[in-house]
């Protein structure tokens, strides 16, 4: 569900929240790619590389964040933090503006992010029982040139997609071509 971008602070516990303001406190956020709907991150870890952070965003609410980093604690890492505060930064506000009630020291206190998923889930359940939708078929059935420029511009505002090719070269080396594809 989209939210406020400076309401982040309800899904990050305190500590990460902390983390987050340190993180763009000391530079270590590089926009790579920014407009109106969509920022992508560069956020320096600990091993002198970097976490790629994806902020999606509509009329200025948050739609959707996604970090390439290993954590599964509650609520949001902190490099989307430190993501969604440079948004906020670059618009004016300071750090130093938080107020006590934007720290949350219980995990209880943080906004369920599994909300999110049990949307996700209720779509995944939407298209299982939708039978006029055949994915592949859907694909195959489209211009050429029109599924081209889908990919490439899902390639470069997602890494999910990447997954869906490799899986399918791999399908494709296993198993002769579909007949509907030919």
């Amino acid at each position: 569900m989209a939210y406020p971008i400076r309401d982040f602070t309800s899904r990050i516990r305190a500590l990460v929240l902390k983390r987050s303001i340190d993180l763009v406190e000391q530079a270590k956020v590089k926009v790579i790619d920014q407009d109106s709907e969509h920022a992508q991150f560069h956020v320096e870890n600990n091993r002198d590389s970097y976490y790629h952070v994806e902020v999606r965003l509509n009329r200025g609410d948050v739609t959707f964040t996604h970090c390439d980093c290993p954590y599964r604690g509650v609520g949001l890492c902190k490099h989307t933090g430190a993501a969604l505060l440079h948004l906020l930064v670059e618009d004016g506000f300071h750090p130093h503006d938080f107020e006590a009630d934007d720290f949350h020291f219980e995990d209880s206190e943080v906004v369920d992010m599994d909300a999110n998923e049990e949307t996700f889930h209720k779509l995944i359940k939407e298209i299982s029982v939708d039978h006029d939708f055949e994915l592949v078929r859907f694909l195959s059935s489209q211009p050429k040139d029109q599924l081209l420029t889908f990919m490439l511009k899902y390639l470069e505002e997602s890494e999910d997609i990447r997954l869906v090719v490799m899986a399918y070269l791999w399908y494709k080396s296993q198993n002769p071509k579909p007949p509907f594809l030919s």
